[in-house]
Formats: structure tokens, sequence, C-alpha cells
């Protein structure tokens, strides 16, 4: 199948807005050869705003809510009431329904679409995942942790990682005035959310009062998570004197900031979604810089560990970090730099589009 003319519905657990995640990315990307009607989750009203000639963002008032707790007789009947709603709202007949979110629409088939790919890239603690996965024609995932205990399912499934955009590759020079240029910067990216290992990062970063550590991204409520953060390291970090809360940046500023930086930081809890600890989307736009990135283990890159300084246990990290900012020239070495790259341009979106197309073809019989 060739994923060009296509009216494509992406269902998105979230909304769409200033920080973008990989549905977001995919959207853009796909919308480049296809219209994309992006579905936010449900809200508080019902519109319906196009943002280009190849994208349009839907936002639903569900006509019943929490229906996820009834009987899967009557979860269908109202799906369907609402499936319906929602296509008589769109100009054209859908083709394929792409859905990243499995609370929301599990009997894809209700669409009516040509085609129907289910595609998480965090891992759910919900049996209606099991119906997205049946009621789909391809399944496609980040990391092969997602898949695991839907194997003796008979339907195609692959991991396929994370894509990167194409325009983290075309920086810019220009000064971004809120970055001190006179020390080293470290930088930590994404959403300041609960899964964060905020107690050994304040240690760490305590320990180095004369590098600069930035803070790209959402603390609090955004279009990524409705949670406000709770955490007395967090608070603690927005008291030390070398620390920087940037906020969320536009996704085309990203680039800019980023080459900026001279290393990236990150540090999950080991408690936490162990698909976040496998194969997070961000490091493909660390990559990017060719810049290190000192991090907690993760599982998918331990065949590419050359790409990133790992440690095993987070208590390990304030050591670690010590070892590479003491050689920083030997971990940002050109040839280090360029596998780095080399390793990011190997998986942007296009190419991602790509493979998808030639894993329908060679799998999926319709």
């Amino acid at each position: 199948m060739e994923l060009s003319g296509k009216n494509i519905l992406l269902i998105s657990p979230e909304s769409w807005g200033q920080n973008h995640v990989s549905k977001h990315h995919y959207a853009t990307e796909l919308s480049k050869n296809n219209k994309i009607y992006f579905l936010n989750p449900p809200s508080s009203k019902n519109n319906i705003l196009q943002l280009n000639e190849g994208l349009t963002i839907i936002d639903y008032k569900p006509l019943i809510r929490g229906i996820n707790r009834l009987p899967s007789f009557f979860r269908k009947i109202f799906s369907k009431l609402e499936i319906n709603r929602l296509i008589k709202s769109l100009p054209y007949k859908i083709d394929i329904v792409w859905s990243f979110d499995p609370f929301r629409f599990q009997y894809l088939k209700l669409f009516n679409a040509g085609f129907t790919i289910y595609h998480p890239v965090d891992i759910h603690k919900t049996p209606l995942e099991k119906i997205c996965i049946e009621s789909s024609d391809i399944v496609f995932s980040s990391t092969t942790i997602i898949l695991e205990k839907y194997m003796s399912l008979k339907k195609p499934m692959f991991s396929i990682g994370h894509g990167i955009s194409n325009h983290f590759f075309s920086k810019k020079k220009v000064d971004v005035p809120e970055i001190n240029n006179g020390r080293i910067k470290v930088a930590m990216m994404g959403n300041l959310s609960r899964k964060i290992d905020y107690e050994v990062l304040y240690k760490t970063i305590n320990n180095h009062p004369n590098i600069n550590f930035y803070f790209i991204g959402p603390k609090g409520e955004s279009n990524l998570s409705q949670m406000p953060i709770k955490s007395e390291y967090l608070d603690k970090l927005g008291q030390v004197n070398n620390t920087y809360f940037l906020g969320s940046k536009p996704v085309n500023a990203l680039p800019i900031i980023l080459s900026k930086m001279d290393m990236f930081v990150m540090l999950y809890k080991k408690d936490e979604n162990p698909a976040t600890l496998a194969n997070p989307h961000k490091v493909l736009e660390f990559f990017s810089t060719g810049k290190v990135l000192v991090s907690n283990q993760l599982s998918d890159y331990i065949t590419n560990s050359h790409l990133i300084e790992m440690v095993e246990y987070n208590e390990e990290f304030p050591q670690k970090f010590n070892e590479v900012v003491q050689n920083l020239d030997y971990y940002n070495s050109p040839e280090k730099q360029a596998a780095r790259i080399d390793f990011a341009e190997a998986n942007t979106y296009d190419k991602k589009i790509r493979q998808i197309e030639e894993l329908i073809q060679k799998h999926v019989r319709k």
C-alpha cells in the first residue's frame, strides 16, 4: 500500500498543540501527501480546524462518557453512534484509520475504512487494547516490549522504533538569548512528568554549580498532560542558580536550541513505564546534534550502546555524568558525533513511512 493520496483519520491520546511527540510528527509527515484528520481526545466542544491543506484538527464532545465501563455489547453500540456522527462531519470518506489510543474507538472496523492500523507507543494497562489489535489489519509499535504480551494473537505486528523529523537536520545559525554561552550547557527535554528521577538529578546538578542545566518542555498542564507535577526535588531544582526552565518551545525552534547544547541528560525512574525505559522518542532528536547523551539504561539501545552513555542503576548516574563532563572532548569527538547523526538520519519519518508501506505490502492481503 502506498501512503499517498489517502484520507487518514489519526486517533491520538494527546491533543494537538505546541508540544509534539510521535503522533504529531506522523500526522505532519503524512499530511504532505495525504489528507490527515487528527482526532484530539474528548473535549467540551465540537470543532474542526484546518491547519493547512493536508492537516485538519478535530475536537469532539462525546455523546456519553464512561462507555469503557459498559459491557462490550453496549460499548460497541455507543461507539458506533459516535463514529457515525464523526464520519458525517468529515468532507471525505476515510480510507485509513490509524489509532495510537486504546481507550477510545477500540472497534476500528466500525469506521468502515479500507484499512486499519493500531500503533501503540506506550504500555497500556487496559484489556481493551486487545480489541484494538484484533480490529486492526496491522500493528506497529516503538518497541517490542509493548507487543510481547500480544504475540499469541494472529496479527502482523512489528516494532519499528521511533522516528525524527527532517527539520532537526536543518539548523539555522541564530543566537538564542536565553541560553548562556559562557559555560558547559546541558539540556533535558520533554514533559516534566512524575516518571523522572528528580532526586538523583538534583544531586547531579548540585555537584556541578559551574554548569548550566536547561529544561525544555512543559512544567505542569499542557497538550501532552493534564496532570500537575508534584515533586519536592523538582521544586528544589527551580531554586538552584544554574537551572533554567525554558518551558514549551515551538517544534521548529527545537533544533536551534538543541544545537547550542554540549550534552544531554535523561533519567527515568526504574519502576515507571517499561516502554519509556526502552526507547523514548527524544533520543533521536538529541542524536541529531551529534552531542553526547547520558541516560539511564534504554533496553532498545543496548546493541547500540556506543551511541549513549548509559547507567544500569540510577545511583550510578552522578558518577557517569562527572566522567563525561571531565572528558567532553572525547565523548563529543567528530567520530562519535557523526555516528549519532548517521543513526538519527537513518530513522527520519519519511523513511519510517516507507518502511510501513513495505511491511503492509508484504504482510497484509487486501
